[in-house]
């Protein structure tokens, strides 16, 4: 803060995947659904402000924060929530509301209406993005941190191995997602568990009622967010019986491309090298990309982005997980990997314990 001139900060969050990080890495707790900001000086003293009363005891009780102010009755769609005079209060109180503040999550998490009113009650001071602040120091673990995360890869592990008994031809998505989320929850996932079973072209299938069938090649697809907020995932390949020589390739391009991945991921490297290590099996074999390659993972999701276009070093205890997925020209079937690592100077750290390799059933 005091290098890029902040007099304050003002870090945005809410409980949805990619929204929560900041909040919780700063304050220690961020509400389940609603919005909340906290307020940090320069003094390193901590002001949150929750949008009801429920969610400031939790913030005193599990966050151990003193200052703590409710402004809101939190409904989402309530017009009576004001959490920016909140923010203006604590900035106020700490000198900073005619000072350069940063916004963390200001493109994408803040509403423009709240930036307007921030705005306009703060008439002299500075707003300026902050969010890269946060994310730089977030991006590269304690040791602490990393023992949290190989806490969350143990739970996102016994969730698989749950799935995985579960799933056979004629099993449905709903029943191995069940099983899945049963082992993680009695592990000690907290939040949201996002689970994508598919044999459709891309991985991107919430569990639904169809049964998979005899020749299906399935992505098997574990997130989830450990008792102390780390967020980690993990895919794999299933194969139920004999595949075709079509399915049989793209499976093993896809591990192919893990592979190569992973050969990259290690200090002195960059975000980008990662990426061209998948970029070119999708165009040797003329395949797609359903989404982007990979990105930091910790408490939610952090830098930097696996794609070809991110020059971001690669240093020692930053965690990334990169997740290939591909599918053929003509959308007709895909296939998706992912595992997380630890960077290191030489091999890196693969987090999960359950074997790279097409699982057959």
């Amino acid at each position: 803060m005091d290098a890029a001139g902040y007099d304050a900060l003002v870090v945005a969050g809410r409980g949805v995947i990619s929204q929560y990080g900041y909040l919780e890495y700063v304050a220690g707790y961020c509400p389940v659904v609603r919005a909340a900001y906290a307020v940090l000086g320069r003094n390193g003293e901590v002001a949150f402000v929750a949008p009801t009363a429920a969610d400031a005891w939790y913030a005193r009780g599990r966050a151990g924060l003193e200052d703590v102010r409710v402004a809101g009755q939190g409904d989402v769609f309530s017009e009576y929530d004001d959490l920016t005079a909140g923010v203006v209060s604590a900035l106020v109180e700490r000198g900073a509301a005619r000072g350069r503040i940063g916004v963390v999550g200001l493109r994408h998490i803040v509403p423009v209406a709240e930036y307007e009113l921030l705005r306009s009650r703060l008439p002299e001071a500075e707003l300026v993005d902050a969010t890269a602040l946060v994310a730089d120091v977030k991006a590269v673990k304690t040791e602490e941190e990393l023992g949290e995360l190989r806490r969350t890869a143990a739970i996102a592990d016994a969730g698989f191995d749950a799935g995985l008994a579960r799933l056979r031809a004629g099993a449905t998505g709903w029943e191995v997602s069940a099983a899945i989320e049963q082992a993680a929850r009695a592990e000690g996932a907290r939040g949201e568990i996002l689970v994508f079973l598919s044999a459709d072209p891309y991985f991107l299938a919430r569990p639904d009622e169809r049964p998979f069938a005899h020749g299906d090649l399935v992505t098997a697809y574990v997130e989830l967010t450990g008792p102390t907020g780390y967020w980690l995932e993990h895919a794999s390949l299933v194969a139920l019986g004999g595949l075709d020589d079509h399915r049989a390739a793209l499976a093993e391009a896809t591990l192919e491309a893990a592979t190569a991945a992973e050969r990259e991921v290690r200090s002195g490297r960059t975000a980008g090298d990662v990426a061209r290590a998948i970029d070119a099996i999708v165009e040797r074999l003329d395949l797609r990309s359903g989404i982007w390659h990979g990105h930091g993972v910790g408490v939610d999701h952090d830098a930097p982005v696996i794609t070809a276009s991110d020059p971001t070093p690669l240093v020692e205890r930053m965690v990334v997980s990169v997740h290939p997925n591909f599918s053929t020209s003509d959308e007709s079937m895909g296939a998706s990997v992912a595992d997380s690592y630890v960077v290191r100077d030489g091999r890196s750290e693969r987090l999960s314990h359950v074997p790279r390799e097409l699982i057959r059933r």
